[in-house]
């Protein structure tokens, strides 16, 4: 089945379905598990410039958003895991079977099959001293030994064996504090988890393209993109969940490429959009679900976001830890927050967008926002 929508429908129902028109609409102590619950999938990043990506992501949903609550959901309650799906992730410990592939990738590499043989002993005995013990981290393991790790860091073996073993699910984190990653056996962190499947199996995939699709909304038919990246070649995939039925090809008035959908927000998205008589500003996070795919985002806004993290300074645009700045449907400028380590807010660039009109009633909203984030950043 194809729909043909126009960019404003396509705009709508994407922020929609992101939770962010209107933005900060959820509150209260279940409204992290909510956003979980919806989205299913948010990327972990452990640079913290002004809250790490978590951070940003839920703040921008949620309106008396505080570390706590994700923390608490992830370490305390045990609802969620952190594993490899897109790139490194949080998702509902439920999913934790449809990222399989990822942890059996990594257990079939040679060079880790290597260093599991190499390091039998040492291994064991690591695994019984967590089983004794609890759990670790790095710096308790006091083996000296420098090793190379498959993603090529070279680093002492208690940090390798730790990062590798949990990559192949053999362990899981249990909690993060100051930095510090401890680990611990899986069945002392979750009380059941699953049976792995078989690599390259149908439904697993099908079954992951749903969720992926679920956690943007839109993404494209031909299967690239940062929105379906971590799970390989599925442009075939894709098209048989859209012969099926499941899945809905999109054409977007004045844009070659097309869409899917989820034959579930077919209605949502032909919906007419909307005026929006009243917009708010929101601080978006350079790793959030919504920006995923960023030639989506310059189709539809025309705005051309790169998060220049790993851009030398000498040819940077704008900044190190730039969020875009969202104002009803539309991007109209981008920001550079950064806490500093007297718990105030530097403001280190603000950009307005070319083409975008800030007027009074923009500036009395941005006005808004940049207090609420103020708020958010104290309780980092």
């Amino acid at each position: 089945m194809k729909i043909s929508v126009s960019q404003s429908q396509a705009r709508q129902f994407l922020l929609q379905h992101q939770l962010l028109l209107p933005p900060q609409t959820l509150h209260g102590e279940k409204a992290v598990g909510r956003v979980f619950d919806y989205l299913r999938i948010i990327q972990y990043d452990p640079l913290n410039p002004c809250g790490r990506n978590p951070d940003l992501v839920l703040q921008s949903r949620i309106s008396d958003y505080h570390p706590d609550g994700y923390h608490r959901w992830l370490y305390q309650e045990k609802k969620g895991i952190e594993c490899y799906d897109k790139e490194l992730c949080i998702i509902p410990i439920e999913d934790f079977s449809l990222t399989d592939h990822r942890r059996l990738l990594v257990k079939d590499r040679t060079d880790n099959k290597y260093f599991l043989k190499k390091y039998d002993k040492a291994i064991h005995e690591l695994f019984a001293r967590i089983q004794n013990d609890g759990e670790i981290t790095s710096n308790d393991i006091k083996d000296t030994t420098r090793v190379t790790s498959d993603w090529g860091t070279d680093a002492l073996f208690g940090r390798i064996a730790l990062e590798t073993l949990w990559r192949m699910g053999r362990l899981v984190i249990s909690r993060r504090e100051k930095g510090k990653k401890y680990y611990d056996l899986p069945g002392n962190v979750h009380t059941s988890l699953h049976e792995e499947v078989e690599l390259g199996s149908l439904e697993l995939t099908t079954n992951h393209l749903r969720r992926r699709l679920k956690s943007v909304g839109l993404l494209p038919l031909g299967g690239g993109g940062g929105g379906w990246q971590g799970l390989g070649s599925v442009r075939k995939v894709i098209k048989q969940l859209v012969d099926e039925g499941g899945f809905i090809e999109v054409c977007i008035k004045n844009i070659d490429r097309h869409y899917v959908v989820s034959r579930d927000d077919e209605k949502a998205i032909i919906s007419k959009p909307h005026v929006l008589k009243t917009k708010k500003v929101t601080f978006i996070a350079p790793l959030d679900n919504l920006m995923w795919d960023r030639q989506m985002i310059l189709e539809l806004f025309n705005f051309h976001y790169r998060w220049e993290v790993y851009t030398p300074v000498a040819i940077r645009k704008y900044g190190y830890y730039v969020l875009p700045i969202l104002y009803g449907e539309e991007f109209i400028g981008r920001i550079e927050p950064v806490l500093k380590k007297d718990r105030t807010l530097e403001i280190r660039g603000l950009w307005k967008e070319e083409g975008k009109v800030w007027d009074e009633q923009t500036h009395a909203a941005f006005k808004k926002a940049l207090d609420i984030f103020k708020e958010y950043a104290k309780s980092l």
